[in-house]
């Protein structure tokens, strides 16, 4: 393979610009023309009286979930806004999904009881579930708004599950209109989406310009995958597992291999 297989390739990422370069700069050193063009905007959840009650009755809680960095990040703002200390109840255990949302929990001196390396969170769930709850304890988790339901399902019948939205996954308030018209222009190779929220969105903000098959897609894991079926977009490929390293690969090889289809 020569050292730019994507030379002439032009790539958009949709990650938000604090996230984005994890994945565009690896496709720029590999020859690509890369821009990034933000179809999400993560919000904090805004402070209320529900937020506040669960906050104040945390220690009736068994155990605190939390599946991103953002869960962790934006449910300590708001906590720490009701536990000035940011201390949390001695008795509650902490489930992490992923080694960068735990050191997110360490880095604010927070140690939590199980941290899941599973490729893909049912996993976390499942474990939860089978090796570590007992029958009728009570469990928060902190996530955000677009966060599958399909999590409660897990534990229905066997714990008290609670959801607590700690922050918002919107369209960006602020689109850079000239890239999004090259894409509406089908001015690019591929559009690479990590979420399934990054795809609608670009969706939305391309509705009365573009159709969504149009849309030449690269998917992290299944979960994305499926929302950019289920819409009808070009599906070019799907990592074959779901973190960037492997996208980049399976990106790189696409491309290289003569735009042969990566099957999973």
């Amino acid at each position: 393979m020569n050292s730019e297989p994507l030379k002439n390739r032009t790539i958009f990422t949709t990650r938000t610009p604090d996230t984005a370069d994890k994945l565009a700069e690896p496709l720029r050193r590999y020859g690509a023309t890369v821009y990034n063009l933000p179809t999400i905007e993560i919000q904090p959840a805004a402070f209320s009286s529900e937020i506040e009650h669960v906050l104040n009755n945390i220690h009736n809680f068994d155990w605190l979930l939390f599946t991103s960095q953002n869960g962790v990040r934006y449910f300590l703002e708001l906590y720490k806004k009701v536990h000035p200390s940011g201390q949390l109840p001695s008795g509650l255990q902490i489930g992490v999904y992923g080694q960068k949302s735990a050191s997110c929990l360490t880095e604010n001196g927070i140690k939590p009881d199980y941290v899941s390396k599973a490729k893909i969170s049912d996993n976390f769930f499942r474990h939860l579930q089978e090796k570590l709850f007992r029958k009728n304890q009570h469990v928060l988790l902190a996530m955000g708004n677009m966060a599958s339901y399909k999590y409660e399902k897990y534990f229905e019948g066997f714990v008290n599950c609670s959801r607590l939205i700690v922050y918002h996954n919107t369209i960006p308030r602020h689109v850079d209109r000239e890239l999004l018209s090259k894409i509406t222009a089908d001015d690019y190779d591929m559009i690479v989406f990590t979420s399934p929220s990054t795809f609608n969105n670009l969706v939305y903000l391309t509705q009365n310009e573009i159709s969504p098959e149009k849309i030449r897609a690269a998917s992290i894991g299944t979960t994305t995958k499926k929302a950019i079926e289920s819409q009808g977009g070009n599906l070019l490929l799907t990592a074959r597992r779901p973190n960037i390293k492997t996208l980049i690969e399976d990106i790189v090889q696409y491309f290289h291999a003569g735009d042969q289809l990566i099957v999973e």
